[in-house]
């Protein structure tokens, strides 16, 4: 009695889906006699686009893309105007400018092999801070870094860049709790280089971390680099 009132609801689910196939199938062999060619276009239009997506990412992610030379003056400004101090000498053949987040897994994974780059090149680092939105101790963690600046802020940039999500918490509300206590609207600077950074970027189209533009003094040239082999490419491209 069982089986067979399985059957019957089981076979009053499957007529309905036959219908809806057909009908489906139906329309679609009425939308292929009438317009054949324009399918055919369409699916051939998709195809070009999808793999034009996949070989542009491509080269974002491996590639350092050179940027066009009529526009490296206002990005060079653009971009001095991100950080004051940078690290390494005033005049280098290499300036580096680092978008990045503290909380950003891939720019932790990054960094020790740029530093590493610092040592082999005369490089000038100048480091954006960029938090994403999708990290939540990220805007504050940039907004003690730029309070700190001179102060503490290697130390600072050492120890956030090896902690875990629930550490990076802990070492917000630290430095927030010392910065309360002892300088009176500590965030009001940090606030308003922040927003000039995020404006920098927004000309730029930066919007991911890390994100590292590679200027070279003696060709003129600038390269976006978003991975360690782009920036390494961009370093020992021949003049």
């Amino acid at each position: 009695m069982v089986r067979q009132s399985l059957r019957d609801t089981l076979s009053c689910l499957t007529l309905p889906m036959h219908a809806a196939l057909y009908t489906l199938q139906s329309i679609f062999k009425i939308i292929m006699h009438k317009h054949e060619k324009f399918v055919i276009y369409i699916f051939f239009i998709s195809c070009l686009l999808s793999a034009a997506i996949f070989a542009s990412r491509r080269v974002v992610s491996n590639s350092a893309l050179i940027v066009a030379s009529g526009k490296v003056a206002p990005f060079l400004t653009a971009l001095r105007s991100c950080h004051s101090q940078p690290q390494g000498g005033s005049f280098t053949r290499y300036e580096l400018y680092e978008f990045f987040d503290y909380e950003c897994p891939p720019y932790r994974k990054l960094v020790p092999r740029l530093e590493e780059l610092e040592t082999r090149f005369d490089i000038a680092v100048y480091r954006c801070h960029f938090p994403l939105s999708m990290h939540s101790n990220a805007s504050n963690l940039a907004l003690i870094s730029l309070a700190l600046q001179d102060r503490k802020l290697d130390a600072f940039h050492a120890k956030e860049l090896s902690c875990n999500e629930g550490s990076c918490a802990t070492l917000a509300m630290q430095w927030t709790l010392k910065l309360d206590s002892s300088v009176s609207n500590w965030r009001e600077k940090p606030r308003t280089a922040l927003s000039k950074v995020r404006s920098v970027a927004n000309s730029l189209g930066v919007f991911s971390t890390p994100t590292v533009y590679v200027y070279d003094n003696a060709t003129g040239n600038m390269y976006q680099c978003q991975t360690f082999e782009a920036v390494q490419e961009a370093l020992t491209r021949p003049r």
